[in-house]
């Protein structure tokens, strides 16, 4: 393998032109990787040497332009998402590879980060809502405007390592206008309502979930990875240490709770008491009338007959069965018990403070976000006590 310039070789990695057997003419040079900034050897070939030595110049050129450049978003998101992935719970992992690799990059990703503005994420959430939605079966579905929010802000939480890092001065997405949206539906059971719903399913079997879910707040997750050994009799306390969440694999497994205030013990007394006695109870027939086939091993309180863990799915199932035969009327779901723990409670009087750690909220701003309109009495009622204070000196 002979030199066809007879210049002498220079330094090794500035791309020397060579001839190969096969009379092709090659050369190498070392060039930074736009991504991680790091010296990459890239091979280069041509029918002559002045196509050679044209290629070399340009990717020089393409090497000293990248030393100033970020990365393109879409290779940058990739890199976040390995990192994160051993940071965060599965679920949360899936949620974020989702919305970034099935709407924010390929929209955004060949942009190159530092030239994103605010303007292009919000034209992408609006694009996602806006789609035509009878374009075929290939064609993609448009998001509801809740969807489509969750994607801005799972790119919120991306950006902001790269602010960390130096690699942006700004959050973009954080400043990038969210999509308009319609406050959720909530249903909250009035006490009479409430009383009148536990009264009407008390027998069925679903009936004891459905008065622990009313009575603590707990998501469905974690009503149904409990166990009896959450459970103090003598204090009359719960604890929250699992939920029940998807599995990378597919299907359902335990998991930690979603957030560090999630795990917590709550009182239990009353209403709540008497339901997980009714469910002992009737675990025990189950457990009895199942013999050798009975598979729980755990003391998981909520199972079926065969002390199989209750699917999340075959319990909403039931659980719109259930609202259907207690005549209560409108649209109830599980998730409104806990609306109504919350709504009962803030009404009441108890503090925002309280509920939050009641309900594993990460603080108590999100519990008046959503519960605002419970503690509307509250300026009123403190209002009455400074005037008696003030009023009549007592």
């Amino acid at each position: 393998m002979t030199e066809d310039t007879g210049k002498p070789r220079g330094r090794r990695g500035d791309g020397s032109v060579y001839s190969t057997a096969d009379g092709r003419h090659r050369a190498a040079i070392t060039v930074p990787d736009p991504l991680t900034g790091r010296p990459v050897r890239r091979c280069l070939s041509g029918r002559t040497p002045a196509e050679v030595r044209r290629k070399l110049k340009a990717a020089r050129d393409e090497g000293q332009l990248a030393v100033g450049r970020s990365p393109a978003l879409g290779l940058w998101l990739e890199r976040w998402l390995a990192a994160v992935r051993v940071r965060v719970r599965p679920a949360t992992y899936r949620n974020y590879a989702a919305a970034l690799r099935g709407h924010v990059i390929p929209a955004l990703g060949r942009i190159e980060i530092a030239r994103l503005r605010p303007s292009d994420i919000e034209a992408l959430t609006s694009d996602l809502i806006e789609r035509p939605r009878s374009l075929g079966r290939r064609s993609p579905r448009a998001l509801a405007p809740s969807t489509a929010a969750l994607v801005r802000r799972i790119l919120v939480v991306a950006l902001t390592d790269a602010v960390r890092d130096g690699i942006l001065a700004r959050n973009v997405a954080e400043i990038a206008r969210p999509p308009r949206q319609v406050e959720p539906a909530r249903r909250a059971l009035s006490a009479n309502e409430a009383r009148a719903f536990l009264e009407a399913v008390e027998d069925e079997p679903l009936g004891p979930l459905a008065a622990l879910a009313l009575v603590t707040g707990l998501r469905r997750g974690e009503l149904l990875a409990l166990r009896w050994g959450d459970v103090d009799v003598s204090r009359g306390t719960l604890t929250v240490a699992r939920a029940l969440a998807r599995a990378p694999g597919g299907g359902y497994a335990v998991a930690e709770p979603k957030s560090r205030r999630a795990r917590r013990t709550i009182a239990v007394a009353g209403v709540g008491r008497i339901a997980l006695e009714r469910r002992a109870a009737a675990q025990a027939g189950e457990r009895a009338a199942a013999g050798a086939a009975w598979v729980d091993r755990d003391g998981v309180i909520f199972t079926d007959p065969l002390g199989r863990p209750w699917a999340p799915e075959t319990v909403t199932s039931a659980w719109h069965a259930l609202v259907a035969r207690s005549g209560v009327k409108g649209r109830l779901r599980l998730h409104d018990m806990r609306h109504t723990a919350a709504t009962l409670a803030l009404s009441a009087g108890v503090p925002v403070r309280d509920v939050a750690d009641a309900l594993g909220h990460a603080s108590p701003s999100i519990t008046l976000d959503i519960y605002g309109h419970a503690v509307g009495e509250g300026p009123a009622r403190v209002a009455a006590a400074v005037d008696r204070a003030i009023g009549d000196g007592s």
